[in-house]
C-alpha cells in the first residue's frame, strides 16, 4: 500500500512540477494536495469514496500550536 502510495505521489504531485527546495513552502503545497487526496478526491478502488469516508479519525488540528 505505501508503495502504490508512493507511485501516485511522484506521479501526480511531484512530476506536476510541485517539488519546491524550500522545505516551508514544499509542505505547505504538499498537505493541501493531501487533504484533497484524502478528504475530496473520491478513489476508484473504494468504490468512488473518499479515503477519510473509510477511516474513523480524531480531527485534525495544525502542528504549529504555539500560543
Amino acid at each position: 500500500m505505501n508503495e502504490r502510495f508512493n507511485q501516485t505521489l511522484q506521479r501526480e504531485f511531484i512530476r506536476m512540477g510541485n517539488y519546491c527546495p524550500d522545505p516551508i513552502k514544499f509542505n505547505g503545497s504538499l498537505t493541501e494536495w493531501l487533504i484533497e487526496y484524502d478528504f475530496n478526491r473520491p478513489h476508484d478502488s473504494l468504490d468512488n469514496k473518499t479515503p477519510i469516508q473509510l477511516t474513523e479519525v480524531l480531527p485534525m488540528y495544525p502542528s504549529d500550536t504555539f500560543p
